[in-house]
């Protein structure tokens, strides 16, 4: 694997050609530190400051930013300079971003293979970084819907009802139920079904506040938080959300079954139940409890109603 070098405004813009061996001890030794001090790194901003501060004491670096794949730079330090070294950073085929250092001064040959070297120990830090990422995600978030899960509502339900008890806020919760899920499957088949799932998982999302969080319980089942809200101002967001699932053109969730010629049915109903958090019994089970006790209620006086 080679480490790929773009130079701007500097002499030495085609590669440097010195071997790691060629760099000499105190070269090795440098780089070595660079290794200890960004292997403690907790996150990509703190790996990234590591870096720029062992550059900028050898000298190396007045300002340096990050860029990810495609991304405008989101990470800087210091102050940009007229002499730039650009380093992509890619570990086995993977495009982590782009590194850039800069200084008032030419970079030399000796130089930009240090700079090689070190950016590739940023590579294998920030491509640790995105593995992490990736397994937080799957642990936390639903396959199929890209939705948050349970175990994520758990965690961000200890969250929300230690900062409201804190703070002296409010916290509601919904909980959503579709009347008519399993006869959408049963007709129409699991793959039709798994598309009427994505297609509610996204307009829920599109729905919601940017404060709220939606989660999939599992199969037809969907709970919203709403930070900061009372139990009123919750069943008002349920009923505009009812609405506006329930008058969303069929194509949107059958197109797949009309591409197959099945008979387009009426789009999904849900019966929702809304609960507040309530002070004297502040825990996650009495608040979901709650909600769902809402919900069979709403779904014995019929489809589509809200409790």
């Amino acid at each position: 694997m080679k480490n790929i070098v773009s130079i701007e405004g500097s002499p030495d813009s085609v590669g440097c050609g010195i071997a790691v061996e060629d760099l000499g001890a105190k070269a090795m030794a440098q780089l070595l530190d660079l290794h200890e001090n960004t292997a403690t790194a907790d996150n990509r901003n703190q790996l990234l400051n590591q870096f720029y501060s062992w550059a900028h004491q050898l000298k190396l670096a007045d300002g340096a930013h990050y860029s990810g794949p495609g991304e405008k730079p989101h990470w800087t330090a210091g102050t940009q300079c007229q002499h730039s070294s650009s380093h992509q950073l890619v570990v086995q085929g993977v495009m982590l971003g782009t590194v850039t250092l800069s200084r008032q001064e030419h970079y030399g040959a000796s130089e930009l293979a240090i700079l090689e070297r070190a950016a590739l120990c940023v590579s294998k830090g920030l491509r640790l970084f995105d593995r992490l990422d990736k397994l937080e995600a799957s642990s936390s978030h639903d396959p199929l819907t890209g939705l948050l899960n349970r175990t994520a509502l758990d965690e961000h339900l200890d969250r929300e009802i230690a900062r409201a008890l804190r703070h002296g806020s409010r916290l509601s919760l919904m909980l959503l139920d579709a009347d008519n899920f399993k006869e959408i499957n049963d007709q129409l088949g699991h793959l039709v079904g798994d598309h009427v799932l994505r297609t509610l998982a996204d307009l829920m999302r599109a729905e919601c506040r940017e404060t709220d969080a939606v989660y999939r319980l599992g199969g037809d089942e969907f709970v919203i938080l709403l930070p900061e809200t009372g139990r009123d101002q919750a069943i008002f967001a349920a009923r505009r959300l009812r609405n506006r699932l329930a008058h969303q053109p069929a194509s949107s969730y059958f197109l797949d079954a009309e591409d197959e010629g099945f008979i387009v049915r009426q789009p999904p109903r849900f019966s929702i139940g809304v609960a507040e958090l309530d002070p004297a019994h502040p825990s996650k089970e009495s608040l979901i409890n709650e909600a769902d006790a809402q919900m069979y209620r709403a779904k014995a006086k019929g489809t589509g109603r809200v409790e």
